[in-house]
């Protein structure tokens, strides 16, 4: 299974999750594939469009990682591609940041791979059709001659050996980074995430909002003061001036969100906050059943900032996730400030990344009672209404 480092699916309304913004890109909700938002990186000939994604520390503050074996997962969805040569859509760098390696999408639709000094890695075969959503995965290894690979939707299509630096990977841009050929391009991004051991495969990000008070109540004001999605600023905030002060929140159900099933990749609590004046540290909490989880702690901004933890496992028993696990969590912040320092905070929550399960209707149901058999299951090919054709048979043994 993955070892994810980072995920985001754009559910705050905005860039709060993403290391740096550039350009021409923004948050929308027309247009996603999951969940409420996902982004659209629209930039005319000339113009970049662009956001970084790290990782978070044990402070919680999102940051550089160093991977030597990074892999990235993305949803990609273009209503304009190029109409000359070629745009990129992504890159790896390391924490310089120097280029690793760079993904194209080129005017024919097919894309191409490139490794640090520009050499071509490879050309896909396949074509990205306009308005339709494609899984893009990218391995980028470390070295002189390290290994890369590009899947589309679970299927390899480039793989091979490139210049990709000897310095670790540390970055991920994901967007036309600079403008390469002098095109327009109409793209959008949605359920992105990054792993240091294999391919993240498919997923979707959901949104656990608070929806209560939890189990600690020592801020100013309450939960409906850090529901709001996008944040709004210091429009409604808890706040605090008072060392170890905690204040958490109940969350939004699993079912409430659309999680239906077991298969939870990594969670990530978040907190959006700032402090008013002088430095003021604070911490993320997430609470697990009767399992209290902080990050080590941050200096707040005086700017609001988006402040997390990501996990793998839940830490109260250091198991997978299970969907009932989810109905059982708090998250919070804690004051961690020894000085009588304000600190603000507008917005916080749960993200999940949790496997995308495809649902069907019965349509046929067999007379034959099963005992010991042999079963051979034939698919066949999509009609033009999207029907696939399956064809069940049983023999003895």
């Amino acid at each position: 299974m993955a070892n994810i480092i980072n995920f985001v699916g754009f559910e705050t309304g905005d860039f709060s999750e993403c290391l740096f913004v550039s350009g021409t890109a923004s948050i929308q909700s027309s247009v996603k594939r999951t969940g409420n938002y996902a982004v659209r990186i629209n930039p005319i000939a000339g113009v970049d469009g662009y956001f970084s994604l790290g990782q978070y520390d044990s402070a919680g503050i999102h940051t550089t990682f160093n991977l030597v074996n990074t892999f990235v997962k993305f949803y990609f969805r273009y209503v304009t591609k190029p109409t000359s040569v070629s745009e990129l859509i992504c890159q790896v760098y390391d924490s310089a940041p120097s280029l690793k390696i760079s993904v194209f999408l080129q005017s024919d639709g097919k894309i191409l791979v490139s490794d640090s000094d520009g050499t071509l890695l490879g050309t896909t075969t396949e074509l990205l059709s306009a308005n339709t959503w494609y899984r893009i995965e990218l391995k980028c290894g470390t070295g002189s001659n390290a290994t890369y690979a590009l899947l589309i939707d679970g299927i390899t299509s480039l793989s091979g050996t490139g210049n990709l630096l000897t310095s670790n990977g540390g970055l991920v841009n994901v967007g036309k980074v600079y403008d390469s050929n002098n095109n327009n391009v109409d793209f959008y991004y949605d359920d992105i995430s990054i792993a240091d051991n294999t391919f993240p495969g498919p997923s979707e990000v959901r949104l656990l909002k608070p929806n209560a008070n939890g189990t600690f109540t020592a801020w100013t004001n309450d939960y409906t003061n850090v529901d709001e999605i996008p944040h709004d600023s210091d429009t409604t905030t808890i706040t605090s001036s008072t060392n170890t002060a905690v204040e958490t929140a109940n969350l939004e159900s699993s079912s409430d969100v659309g999680i239906t099933a077991d298969g939870i990749n990594a969670v990530k609590s978040f907190i959006i906050a700032r402090r008013s004046g002088l430095v003021v540290n604070a911490k993320v909490r997430l609470r697990s059943s009767s399992t209290n989880d902080d990050t080590s702690g941050s200096d707040l901004d005086t700017v609001y900032n988006c402040y997390g933890k990501i996990y793998n496992n839940n830490p109260s028993n250091s198991a997978p996730w299970l969907r009932s696990s989810l109905d059982s969590l708090e998250v919070g912040i804690v004051h961690n400030q020894a000085e009588s320092r304000q600190a603000l905070c507008t917005s916080m929550g749960v993200m999940v990344d949790s496997i995308s399960y495809v649902t069907g209707t019965i349509i046929s149901t067999s007379t034959e009672t099963l005992s010991v058999k042999a079963v051979k299951i034939a698919i066949g090919t999509t009609n033009a209404a999207g029907a696939i054709s399956l064809t069940i048979i049983t023999n003895n043994f």
